[in-house]
């Protein structure tokens, strides 16, 4: 895996997934895979840009399928989300 700096949400390209697509697999450090999922389709398939995102929950990684554009935008989004929840005192909301 190559590290993205920031948070540290790893990304890897393995192989073409099909014309101007990529295929590309994020392991999380901090943040569920699953939640980011939901918010990588959100996101992407609202702004014009598309990605599909498949959670393994097994390594707590994502797998991202979209352009190499939106690739780059996914692992700029990972970076700022995926990082740890602060705590505060029980009860308190951060």
């Amino acid at each position: 895996m190559t590290g993205t700096g920031g948070s540290g949400a790893g990304g890897k390209t393995s192989a073409p997934a099909g014309a101007g697509e990529e295929l590309t697999v994020f392991r999380l450090k901090h943040a569920r895979a699953e939640e980011l999922a939901t918010v990588i389709r959100g996101v992407f398939n609202r702004t014009g840009g598309w990605a599909e995102a498949t959670p393994d929950e097994r390594t707590n990684s994502l797998i991202v399928r979209c352009s190499p554009r939106v690739v780059a935008e996914v692992r700029a989004l990972l970076d700022q989300l995926d990082t740890p929840v602060p705590r505060g005192p029980a009860g308190a909301n951060p």
